[in-house]
């Protein structure tokens, strides 16, 4: 109601604080990969600053200058009676600003579509279909800074989020924080017990089956996962 009833008098430039669209990419790693972490690299498309008018929409060595339908404010108002409605400006589009001179790079517009390449740390023990958020100068599950999505008019650059996606192993199946493998043994090893050769992530270890073992029985082995 403040812009009908004493909103008149608030001219001032109205904030713009829409955040830049977000980047999601899908990215597909091995088994092997999600358990040591890796390195990969990323390229994708994604709206920047324009490295010409570095954003002012200006052809370098001109300015914008206030509108002239509102006075820089961004907004226009009308009345009706004894009430005043503010409404935004058709003719900058709320920017409170003219460009007379647009910069020829990106016509105006104060941004480029670039294709960019980022170098990501895929940290170790990622799971399948997890995302991860990356922000400019902030780091969230992966050791990386300056990584950001789209850029806005306002500035503000929104966020790049990878979906992991991983690839199933012969041998090993992952449970959340457990790994399992699957091997035979023979019936006089099941009764009597014995010894057999099993892969882990860090090599073969050797494991003594116990006399008794039932078809379909786990053994935990520490320190080896």
């Amino acid at each position: 109601m403040d812009e009908f009833f004493g909103g008149a008098q608030q001219k001032g430039r109205p904030e713009k604080s829409k955040r830049g669209r977000d980047v999601v990419l899908s990215m597909e790693i091995s088994f092997m990969e999600a358990i040591h972490g890796c390195q990969k690299e990323v390229q994708f498309e994604r709206v920047s600053v324009c490295s010409g008018c570095n954003g002012s929409k200006c052809k370098p060595g001109t300015s914008a200058t206030n509108c002239s339908a509102c006075g820089g404010s961004g907004r226009v108002f009308y009345k009706q009676g004894f009430m005043s409605i503010a409404m935004e400006c058709n003719s900058c589009n709320g920017e409170g600003k003219s460009i007379r001179n647009p910069c020829m790079k990106c016509y105006g517009k104060g941004q480029t579509n670039t294709t960019v390449k980022e170098t990501i740390n895929i940290p170790k023990g990622v799971d399948d279909n997890m995302n991860l958020r990356l922000q400019k100068k902030v780091i969230i599950l992966i050791d990386i800074k300056y990584i950001k999505g789209h850029y806005s008019s306002s500035g503000q650059h929104g966020d790049l989020y990878v979906k992991i996606k991983i690839k199933s192993h012969l041998y090993f199946k992952r449970e959340q924080l457990d790994i399992y493998t699957s091997n035979f043994i023979t019936i006089s090893q099941a009764v009597l017990g014995g010894k057999i050769k099993v892969r882990t992530l860090y090599g073969d270890v050797n494991v003594n089956i116990d006399p008794g073992t039932n078809d379909g029985d786990t053994k935990k082995l520490i320190n080896y996962v």
